[in-house]
């Protein structure tokens, strides 16, 4: 069965160099290592930047990959600054900078914490003082947010390769777009490479 793991050899293979990997919404590593792995199998240079607002997976995440990749503790979005972030307790992996709403009932038996206030980047920002030249694949995993990632990330994203997301079709998050809404948003031109049940990966016919 087909899954990211079937085309992201191919797309780490055909980077140039260097590699430009970012992981927006690490979770606790899960993949990063898997990603990472392919890279270095590859004998290429690389930049791989993760990002996590969840205070409680940053010492697991450095524990697992931290040697590997640059790790950033932050969540990615419209604006530089302090926002509310809303954890998910014993379960760090459901957390975001959006309410919650038919994620409560999709999966009632997780432990929604009071918000705290957590860092957050632009993407174009961060690509500007980071000086990266171009992005081979972002990996967008953040929780109903990825309006946010995509308004702040604009410029980014026209030289962006492939982008790697979560989507629903219902308001799992307050705000949350279906994955049309989500595809629209990009700047330029993005072919729906493959489409799973919640992942797509989008493929920038300008950047190639």
């Amino acid at each position: 069965m087909s899954d990211i793991w079937t085309h992201y050899p191919g797309i780490i293979a055909a980077s140039k160099s260097p590699v430009v990997v970012l992981e927006i919404g690490c979770g606790r590593a899960e993949d990063t290592g898997r990603m990472v792995e392919w890279i270095i199998g590859t004998g290429k240079p690389y930049v791989f930047y993760v990002f996590e607002p969840e205070a409680k997976n940053i010492p697991v995440i450095v524990s697992k990959v931290g040697s590997r990749v640059n790790v950033v503790a932050s969540a990615v979005g419209d604006r530089n600054g302090r926002v509310p972030f809303i954890g998910s307790g014993s379960w760090p992996l459901s957390g975001s900078v959006k309410q919650p709403k038919e994620h409560l009932k999709s999966y009632p038996w997780i432990p929604w914490e009071a918000p705290v206030d957590v860092d957050m980047v632009r993407l174009d920002d961060f690509a500007v003082v980071h000086a990266l030249p171009h992005v081979d694949f972002i990996w967008c995993d953040v929780q109903g947010a990825e309006d946010l990632v995509i308004e702040g990330g604009q410029e980014t994203l026209k030289k962006t390769r492939y982008f790697y997301t979560e989507y629903y079709n219902t308001e799992e998050y307050e705000g949350q777009l279906p994955l049309d809404e989500i595809h629209r948003c990009l700047p330029g031109r993005w072919d729906r490479e493959a489409v799973w049940a919640d992942n797509v990966l989008l493929k920038n016919r300008d950047f190639f």
